[in-house]
């Protein structure tokens, strides 16, 4: 556990200095106004996100699906713990779907290294976020996978967090240069 934390906060540490190397010159940045939109969505979609899987734990229905990735059949004692749960798992496609975007984006449109791999690490995350999500349902929420699983997630939020500030500074230095 302690190698998957290290390999975490490396991982941070690379985004942080792929954002300063990105921000620092202006010709980097992407400036497309869909793509900021893109970004800007999949922002506060991510932090609704969050919020879905919070409810999730806070609500006590977290094994409320003990399968994975279908649900299985469930007693009707159990329904509305399922539906809160089946909406954080349909949340996640939708994050997925606009998370992978994003990544393609970053990795396949742009021929600077550092941002091909910023598109590189955001899919890499987003693998591991969905395996940590499929190992608390088949293991029953081992403590491990819990933090990991809370830690990628909120590591991705951070990393389209970045990603939008350093669009926004672009677009008002693009429109400071336009003026």
């Amino acid at each position: 556990m302690a190698s998957v934390s290290a390999l975490i906060v490396l991982m941070l540490l690379y985004f942080i200095r792929a954002s300063t190397v990105i921000s620092s010159d202006t010709g980097m940045i992407p400036t497309g106004v869909t793509f900021y939109r893109l970004v800007s969505v999949t922002l506060v979609t991510l932090y609704l996100f969050l919020l879905t899987g919070s409810y999730v734990t806070r609500s006590g229905a977290s094994l409320a699906c003990l399968g994975f990735p279908l649900c299985g059949s469930v007693s009707d004692a159990i329904r509305d713990l399922v539906n809160i749960h089946l909406i954080h798992r349909h949340s996640a496609f939708v994050a997925a779907a606009m998370l992978l975007s994003i990544a393609y984006v970053l990795a396949n449109v742009y021929v600077n290294l550092e941002i091909r791999y910023f598109g590189h690490s955001i899919f890499v995350l987003l693998i591991t976020q969905i395996v940590l999500g499929a190992a608390n349902i088949l293991l029953r929420i081992p403590m491990w996978s819990r933090i990991l699983h809370l830690a990628v997630g909120v590591s991705l939020w951070a990393c389209v967090e970045m990603l939008w500030m350093i669009l926004t500074i672009g677009r008002s230095q693009q429109f400071k240069i336009s003026k």
